[in-house]
């Protein structure tokens, strides 16, 4: 089809060009053809990052809620009763606080947030070891104790950080007000 299109307008070349073009028009045309493309080029500097940060909180969102379904349902056969209503309360709470944590987009913050979810995979990896060691000593006491514990440390990190970007929020805009 394009071969036939390319014929058919090659062997009519000379009955199209039926008025001349003013002089320069080319290079004006090519100019203002360029300056498009540069305009086009900067607005587009800022749609990189923020859809490599976006991408990155969508699959920390999704796999940290499959992380926790998968989670969630290991942990319950063999946990005592009691604790799979702690387990359950205290993952609520964090998944809230996660969701507070990941409500801060801006990129210069991204990488306090990406040290924290690392941090927080840490603790959930010994939170599985508590769970291994508690299932092996038999319901142990100071090892419930110590789940809890990990619970309340994940929580406690979570919130410190959101403490930490809002004041690093409120200082850059209070620059940013000072500076205009």
């Amino acid at each position: 089809m394009k071969d036939e299109l390319d014929n058919l307008f090659e062997s009519h070349k000379g009955t199209f060009d039926t008025a001349k073009a003013p002089v320069n028009h080319l290079a004006r045309f090519m100019e203002k053809l360029h300056q498009k493309e540069t305009a086009v080029k900067t607005n587009n500097n800022w749609l990189r990052p923020i859809s490599i940060a976006a991408s990155i909180v969508l699959i920390l969102c999704l796999g940290t809620v499959g992380f926790s379904l998968v989670d969630t349902e290991n942990s319950f056969a063999s946990l005592p009763p009691e604790m799979i209503k702690t387990e359950t309360f205290f993952k609520s709470s964090i998944n809230t606080e996660l969701q507070k944590l990941k409500a801060f987009n801006d990129p210069e913050l991204q990488e306090i947030i990406t040290e924290t979810l690392t941090e927080i995979d840490l603790l959930e990896a010994q939170y599985s070891d508590l769970k291994e060691d508690l299932s092996q000593s038999g319901n142990d006491n100071r090892v419930i104790a110590a789940m809890i514990s990990n619970f309340q440390d994940r929580i406690n990190l979570l919130q410190e950080v959101q403490e930490t970007l809002k004041d690093i929020t409120t200082l850059k805009q209070n620059n940013d007000e000072n500076i205009l």
